[in-house]
């Protein structure tokens, strides 16, 4: 009986004792992965050559447009609607030419009446001269007749001229021959406002352009000639003497420029740069301004060797321009070099 008693006691104790055991035992590690390794790549270079050219130092100035003429076009009648605008921007007119209407019925069905009125005392008249030379009505009666009617031709030719210089007040006429450079946008029931522009009339026969005093200024004498840009594309322009052109100077040292070769069409809103060359340098060596180094009082160059490796250079420079360096010494024409 206490050898069943034990039996329980000895399984525990030697289950405790396996689990203890497996639990000291050592544990396989799993295999390492081989490390990843990259190949090498080799760097691309941005790189240029050397070249030989010129180098140009300039500066750009803008140019406002300064024409010789100008108006400004206001109707005198505050108040009436506008019946059509007859021209567009861009258009050429010339003096007296139309260029909006207003619509004034009374003063025109005034007017035409007047004008059959007079077309029917003349046709009368010429009626009555006929009558009388063929002796169909007497003396007396023909001088009545053609007193009255001369006299009501004298009270209408008064009548028609105030109507017609009245009718003329509705159209807007342009005072000189020119381009168009602005028009109202014309909207249905506009009314016209004797404060606003209606139409700008501009002589573009002499375009000139005016440069403010700039740093330039000794450069820019008259009869020197620059490179003018307008709508970035180039034209030849020469300086001028204002006074040549009837213009005032406002401020004194401001250059005046118009184009030396045929006038090109001018834009709307006419914005031009003036190209002025400060100093050049002529079939020289040169390199773009990013390719140059400076470390201290060094001057240096990194150039790509044509095994491809980069060396770098010790470089003399001369006159820097706007986007590259002259190089006096230290690179010969066609080396490359690096420009990152």
């Amino acid at each position: 009986m206490k050898r069943l008693i034990m039996l329980p006691f000895m399984f525990a104790l030697f289950a405790f004792l396996s689990l203890s055991g497996c639990s000291m035992l050592p544990i396989e590690e799993p295999p390492l992965m081989p490390p990843i390794v990259h190949a090498p790549e080799a760097h691309i270079h941005q790189t240029v050559a050397t070249t030989r050219g010129d180098v140009i130092r300039h500066m750009s100035l803008f140019a406002s447009y300064v024409p010789a003429r100008e108006e400004r076009l206001f109707f005198d009648m505050h108040g009436f609607r506008v019946m059509d605008i007859y021209v567009d921007i861009g258009d050429y007119v010339y003096e007296g030419d139309v260029i909006a209407a207003l619509y004034w019925p009374d003063i025109t069905t005034r007017l035409m009446n007047s004008n059959r009125r007079q077309e029917w005392l003349e046709l009368y008249l010429s009626q009555l001269e006929r009558r009388r030379q063929a002796g169909t009505i007497t003396r007396e009666h023909y001088l009545a007749q053609r007193e009255q009617y001369t006299r009501e031709m004298d009270i209408l030719a008064l009548e028609l001229d105030y109507l017609t210089r009245q009718n003329q007040r509705r159209y807007l006429l342009s005072p000189m021959d020119g381009t168009v450079t602005h028009v109202a946008v014309f909207t249905e029931g506009m009314v016209s406002n004797t404060a606003v522009s209606f139409a700008t009339i501009v002589d573009q026969s002499n375009s000139v352009f005016m440069v403010l005093p700039t740093i330039a200024e000794h450069l820019m004498t008259f009869g020197s000639y620059f490179t003018l840009y307008l709508d970035r594309e180039p034209y030849r322009a020469v300086v001028i003497d204002p006074a040549e052109f009837g213009i005032q100077r406002d401020r004194g040292g401001e250059a005046y420029l118009i184009f030396a070769d045929e006038a090109p069409v001018m834009p709307t809103r006419p914005l031009a740069t003036v190209f002025v060359e400060l100093e050049k340098a002529e079939n020289v060596l040169y390199i773009p301004i990013q390719a140059l180094h400076r470390a201290s009082e060094r001057v240096f160059v990194y150039v790509l060797t044509q095994s491809g490796v980069r060396v770098l250079r010790d470089v003399e420079v001369g006159l820097r321009g706007n986007v590259s360096y002259e190089i006096i010494s230290g690179l010969d024409e066609g080396e490359l070099v690096i420009l990152d």
